[in-house]
């Protein structure tokens, strides 16, 4: 066995709606004794396993325990599983479950509820396309599971170790009370007096939790405040005492009352090209003009111009601070004559019409994007689409190609699955190619992964499924009452937060 280890402006909604677990804040008055009060952008769609559609999951994993955790580098940890095993061929994963753990009602945290929450999970509506290599589930015994796969997948012990990993007590999986008040084994437990839905969320420490040490406040109390704007003046006020500010903001936090810095990438501001089989635009089908597409885009323009420090340059879909990112191609990414030549090869010298949802996540590229694909011949007509409904017309295949911002996760093989499943591929396009290279990706120890991954960072900018222009950072400010640590990727609940001097 081995112990394994997106409003003051459309910038700041982007951050708030990406940062999934890095809202945050202290006690009113700036004191994080016992309790941490904390804000998210968006309330909680629903508690129950399979269903988080996405948004601020800080309390949704701080209620649930995962399949395995993230330490302050991305790797994996043991949490549920204490030990875990891949077969020769990378097909079958087997867990061995930490005994002695218990759900919040007292039923066993055993071989079967782990079982029973990865199969309810595979036909959640947010999770079944991150299980879709699980073949089959088994307990055996108390104590193992054995997972079979139809194919190697590099992406499922990353996302094992967020919400597609959570764990509830079997009997409450489908109940309408789950949905509100999970039965689960977190290190807190909702408290259901002291909270409003929608508006504040009160966590009570587990005591009983394995790992309760790792999480010293007794008290969580989760607000949701939509507005950016609003929490950097609760921050300054001192009833937050954490989270993401704007960077001409930054003179206003004392040092003698507050931390500053800057977050780890945490988003790719990308065209995603759906239609590759040109079934709403024709000219999407010709790799030419994909290739062309990305060619337009002056990536350091853009960054330059669009919040200076919160954009920045990038022409591929992985996380800059990670192992396959490639500075090389970046050099000779932005080519708009070599674009308007490949768009005559294509057949489209006079170019095309395209339309494009736009809402609160779009409004601030939206220019430069008009400019660029217009200027090799692309023009772009903007469709208003309620944020609310944005997702829902995406995937009703309405639209060829679209603007979208996707969160990092901190791991390259769960990036690429997420960004080519689900919302980001509506139309449900793959190719024999990618699906070899992904399964030679999996098929391959952890440690030579990267080295794998490199043939799919070139096969996408070849064939430019995607055409990322920007990964976005960000400013925090953090009260100098807690201690916050800066996690890679966003699976980590309350963990990156401590009072200070702990």
């Amino acid at each position: 066995m081995r112990a394994a280890r997106a409003l003051r402006s459309a910038a700041a909604v982007v951050v708030a709606v990406i940062l999934s677990a890095c809202g945050g804040g202290a006690a009113p008055g700036g004191s994080a004794t016992g309790t941490l009060h904390i804000s998210v952008a968006t309330a909680p769609n629903s508690f129950q396993v399979g269903a988080w559609a996405g948004g601020d999951a800080v309390t949704y994993l701080s209620l649930y325990d995962t399949i395995f955790l993230r330490d302050a580098e991305g790797e994996l940890q043991p949490a549920i599983a204490d030990a875990w095993e891949y077969s020769e061929d990378r097909t079958q994963l087997t867990l061995e479950i930490r005994p002695g753990m218990t759900f919040s009602d007292g039923s066993p945290v055993d071989a079967a509820a782990v079982a029973a929450s990865l199969e309810f999970a595979r036909s959640g509506p947010a999770t079944a396309s991150n299980l879709d290599s699980v073949s089959s589930v088994e307990a055996v015994g108390d104590d193992q599971v054995v997972i079979s796969l139809s194919a190697p997948d590099a992406s499922l012990e990353p996302a094992l170790a967020g919400v597609v990993g959570v764990v509830g007590a079997p009997g409450s999986l489908d109940s309408e009370e789950s949905k509100l008040s999970p039965v689960a084994s977190g290190a807190y437990v909702l408290d259901e007096a002291a909270t409003t839905a929608g508006s504040v969320y009160v966590l009570k420490k587990n005591p009983d939790h394995w790992n309760a040490d790792a999480y010293p406040f007794d008290t969580v109390e989760v607000r949701v405040i939509p507005d950016p704007a609003a929490v950097q003046n609760a921050i300054l006020s001192g009833q937050l005492d954490f989270g993401a500010i704007t960077p001409d903001a930054e003179a206003q936090f004392s040092p003698a009352k507050f931390t500053t810095g800057t977050f780890a990438p945490i988003g790719l501001g990308a065209i995603w090209i759906a239609d590759r089989e040109g079934t709403v635009v024709p000219a999407l089908a010709d790799a030419r003009v994909r290739q062309a597409i990305s060619l337009a885009f002056d990536r350091e323009q853009i960054g330059a111009n669009l919040d200076p420090g919160r954009n920045n340059p990038t022409n591929q879909v992985f996380n800059p601070n990670g192992d396959v990112f490639d500075e090389a191609p970046l050099a000779s990414s932005y080519d708009p004559e070599r674009a308007r030549e490949l768009m005559a090869e294509a057949g489209y010298a006079a170019g095309f019409d395209v339309t494009m949802p736009s809402s609160v996540i779009t409004t601030q590229y939206e220019a430069a994007i008009s400019s660029a694909l217009g200027d090799i011949g692309i023009n772009v007509t903007w469709e208003a689409v309620p944020v609310q409904n944005y997702y829902a017309q995406i995937l009703a295949k309405n639209y060829g190609m679209f603007m979208g911002i996707y969160g990092f996760t901190g791991s390259d093989p769960q990036d690429v699955k997420r960004m080519t499943s689900g919302i980001f591929n509506p139309f449900r396009l793959s190719s024999p190619e990618f699906q070899d290279l992904m399964h030679a990706v999996g098929a391959v120890p952890v440690e030579e992964q990267p080295s794998a991954l490199q043939t799919v960072n070139q096969y996408f900018l070849d064939q430019v499924w995607i055409a990322p222009f920007t990964f976005v950072t960000g400013k925090y400010a953090a009260s100098n009452a807690i201690e916050y640590t800066s996690l890679t990727g966003t699976a980590n609940g309350v963990r990156p937060f401590a009072p200070a001097g702990d």
